[in-house]
């Protein structure tokens, strides 16, 4: 027979084992962790126990523009940039493209990133170097090799300049060889340009033209076929990339081949944007741009290669320079190229002596 004193204590202890399971049952902190920011966790599963707390991405849609054909292989890397998004988010990052100028022309775009009506944009060094003096020297060609691992190399001491000028900078584009196309001659020297017009963005790309003897004339890429048709300009200066989008060696009949950069671009997005979004969303964001990016420069040698055949099939008549015949261009082009790196001020002679330390010298 069990003792009063004994029955009491064990029904106090059953008691407190009872009120132990309901606080456990109840999660017994007041309704759970907190997600982190940017992120929600997933519900309670219909059988009453709870599921396995994923976070699970806010939704955010996201306006890329750039100035290339639909379908050109430069599109290709923006759409690439939108699916990679869409599958490393869980579809939680959705982006729109707007190829071929459709939302903002090439030369709006810097301004439509840096105002956010564009998200993200393809924007030429040319616009950028308006606003980021020491990025002007990139212009010069020959200051960089083409390809985009040299450009790579380049984005961390770029970027505190970017971001000054309310810009985070996301990826250079891929830089194809040069190419001067002209419907009437080779031009395979800088005497050969003399009392010519040529296509060539940006100011100090044009100081070049004009170190070589040409006239420089700035056009969009959307207008130049019009420009050559009615012969406002002589010739083209134009990466070798564009050249094969574009079919700009279809009505010039001589093509020289450099071994000089095109024209700089970059993958720029609006910084408030960028500083808005949560660590989750902005490392999906620089993922999917950086495995676009590695795409497209794997298919660059195919492009230049596809260009050499299409040009063949097209009857052009081409001519590659020679390292000498590149090295007369190169020193004829140096006053440009000093000029770039003074109007960079101190930011332009730290960021050309990173030039030099990756090209080895």
């Amino acid at each position: 027979m069990i003792a009063r004193k004994s029955f009491g204590a064990l029904a106090v202890f059953v008691s407190l084992c009872l009120l132990v399971g309901a606080l456990a049952a109840c999660g017994g902190n007041g309704g759970g962790a907190e997600s982190p920011a940017g992120t929600e966790t997933a519900a309670t599963g219909t059988d009453g126990g709870t599921a396995a707390e994923t976070p699970r991405l806010e939704e955010i849609d996201l306006k890329i523009a750039h100035p290339h054909p639909a379908g050109s292989d430069a599109d290709n890397t923006y759409q690439n940039i939108k699916k990679f998004a869409d599958e490393y988010s869980d579809g939680a990052i959705q982006i729109e493209v707007f190829p071929a100028g459709s939302l903002v022309n090439s030369n709006e775009m810097f301004q439509s990133v840096l105002d956010g009506t564009v998200d993200i944009g393809h924007v030429v060094n040319a616009d950028a170097a308006t606003a980021i003096p020491a990025t002007s020297l990139l212009d010069v060609p020959g200051v960089i090799r083409p390809g985009i691992e040299d450009m790579m190399k380049l984005i961390d001491p770029m970027q505190p300049l970017f971001e000054r000028s309310g810009f985070r900078l996301l990826a250079p584009t891929p830089l194809g060889p040069l190419d001067i196309l002209c419907d009437t001659k080779f031009i395979k020297t800088p005497a050969d340009m003399k009392g010519l017009t040529l296509r060539a963005t940006g100011k100090y790309v044009g100081e070049a033209v004009q170190n070589w003897g040409g006239s420089p004339a700035s056009i969009p890429l959307t207008d130049l076929p019009t420009a050559l048709e009615r012969h406002t300009v002589d010739a083209v200066l134009l990466d070798g990339l564009a050249v094969q989008m574009f079919k700009m060696y279809e009505n010039q009949q001589y093509v020289v081949k450099t071994k000089l950069q095109g024209a700089v671009s970059f993958v720029l997005m609006n910084l408030d944007k960028w500083n808005s979004l949560s660590p989750e969303h902005r490392e999906i964001i620089q993922r999917a741009v950086n495995d676009a990016t590695a795409a497209a420069d794997g298919s660059t040698t195919a492009l230049v290669d596809q260009l050499d055949k299409e040009m063949a099939e097209n009857g052009n008549d081409v001519y590659e320079l020679t390292d000498e015949e590149t090295n007369v261009f190169l020193e004829a082009a140096k006053p440009a190229l000093d000029a770039a790196i003074a109007a960079g001020g101190a930011d332009g002679e730290a960021l050309y002596r990173e030039t030099l330390k990756i090209r080895g010298e």
